[in-house]
């Protein structure tokens, strides 16, 4: 009782968050999903005009339940498994008895500190959205709904895919479980192994999503960067709200917009007609060279320097034990395949080892695809800035403040990392490839060995 009374102190002193609708629109699936694995332990709702989002207690305390259920259950079905000794589904040998501990423990661990570790870095995350706000505030994202759409689309497409392959994985040891006497009893108390597998996807699910916003705005800020559309003067849509220059770093008058940064892309290109411009909303010829909104630009860049930072931060721990748990099932299911093959030879158990052994390389590639998509993004970039700085004659303020947003984004570096001991890009795939092979090489040997001494 005190504990909750204490919770619901702490809950009190949270301090709201605003979101943008921008945010809101394109999270909402994710977080639905999110909430009902106990992966999402925030509120939103609406104050007003506003979006807000906080911590909530009933949210807090299902999410660390459903954590410490589900890995009490897979530690309890794992030791019901092991105690059965020649009866067991899965550890019948004792090389099998290890590999199949390090295989569920290692997934039951990632599961806990997913789940547990998302409302201990409330902070962290808090400082990752209000970074998000900001650039929202200065740059337009249109296409919000289309996002949406993707982020509901992968999500149902890798759950489908998810479930299918796991059912199939039961289906498979509830056959081989027939010629032994409660052994159905046993292959069932797997299923929280499975539900954890099921977890570990959306949380993989949940990077994506975070690093794929960061490279939407980081994308957008390519565009604004582009020398045809800051040489050329623009129209753009413009509120009757004015904002003064020291929300978006522009002299007043010249653009008083919230978006009007934003706004530049959408009507670039297009005919200056009525149907480009948004109801009550007013037109001026808007030049980038004419105000500090180079500054403003590494405003944006900055506050994505700081959210990359934030997702290094909260993620890091996450990153490290999932890419861990990916390394022991790219050993684990490549050794059982080759047992299988020199064993009992069963074509339907060694295709599915072979779906295993695809959807382990799926894990990794999302992890790593991101990440790497990221860093070329950031790379067009400077290759945009670099054109502006060559193409740029004369001196001035401008050619300056370009040279400065130059050595900004070229002294910074904005690495995903798993605890910094790992960088997350496409060589991280050799490098695993290179892992599981050398391990697979050791524990087919140590096989062979046993064989030879109970010869």
């Amino acid at each position: 009782m005190n504990l909750f009374r204490f919770l619901s102190v702490k809950m009190s002193r949270d301090v709201n968050v605003p979101i943008t609708d921008e945010i809101y629109t394109t999270c909402e699936p994710m977080v639905m999903v999110s909430r009902i694995l106990g992966l999402f332990p925030y509120a939103v709702y609406r104050d007003g005009l506003n979006i807000m989002f906080k911590k909530s207690l009933v949210l807090y305390v299902y999410s660390y339940a459903v954590a410490l259920t589900l890995v009490s259950m897979i530690i309890k079905g794992l030791i019901s498994d092991y105690e059965a000794g020649d009866k067991s589904v899965r550890m019948k040998k004792p090389l099998s008895v290890y590999v199949t501990f390090a295989d569920v423990t290692i997934l039951a661990f990632t599961v806990f500190l997913g789940m547990v570790g998302g409302p201990t870095n409330g902070k962290i995350f808090k400082i990752f959205v209000r970074n998000l706000v900001e650039v929202d505030k200065i740059i337009f994202l249109n296409d919000r709904q289309r996002m949406r759409k993707v982020s509901m689309v992968v999500l149902g497409a890798v759950l489908f895919c998810t479930s299918t392959l796991l059912a199939l994985d039961f289906s498979t040891w509830i056959r081989f479980a027939m010629d032994s006497i409660d052994a159905e009893y046993r292959v069932t108390n797997y299923i929280p192994f499975y539900l954890a597998y099921v977890i570990v996807v959306v949380l993989q699910c949940q990077f994506w999503f975070v690093i794929k916003a960061l490279r939407r705005r980081l994308h957008v800020l390519t565009k604004l960067l582009s020398r045809d559309r800051i040489q050329k003067g623009l129209i753009f849509n413009v509120t009757n709200n004015k904002i003064t220059n020291v929300s978006l770093g522009i002299n007043p008058g010249e653009c008083t917009g919230p978006n009007c940064l934003g706004e530049i892309i959408d009507n670039f290109g297009k005919k200056t007609t009525s149907k480009n411009v948004i109801p009550n909303y007013n037109r001026h010829l808007f030049d980038l060279r004419q105000s500090d909104n180079i500054e403003t630009l590494m405003k944006v860049y900055f506050k994505l320097s700081t959210a990359v930072d934030c997702v290094n931060k909260f993620c890091g721990v996450f990153l490290f034990v999932c890419l861990l748990s990916c390394l022991i099932h790219l050993v684990v299911t490549p050794y059982f395949l080759v047992i299988e093959i020199y064993g009992r030879h069963d074509p339907m158990y060694i295709s599915l080892l072979c779906f295993w052994i695809f959807g382990h390389c799926c894990r990794i590639i999302g992890i790593v695809e991101p990440c790497y998509r990221f860093k070329e993004e950031e790379k067009r970039m400077l290759l945009a800035i670099s054109k502006l700085l060559y193409f740029e004659s004369g001196g001035g303020k401008f050619k300056e403040q370009v040279k400065n947003f130059f050595y900004l984004v070229k002294t910074t570096d904005n690495q995903f990392t798993a605890l910094g001991l790992a960088k997350i890009d496409r060589s991280l795939i050799t490098t695993i490839v290179g892992a599981v092979t050398t391990y697979l090489v050791i524990v087919i040997q140590f096989q062979k060995s046993a064989v030879s001494t109970n010869n």
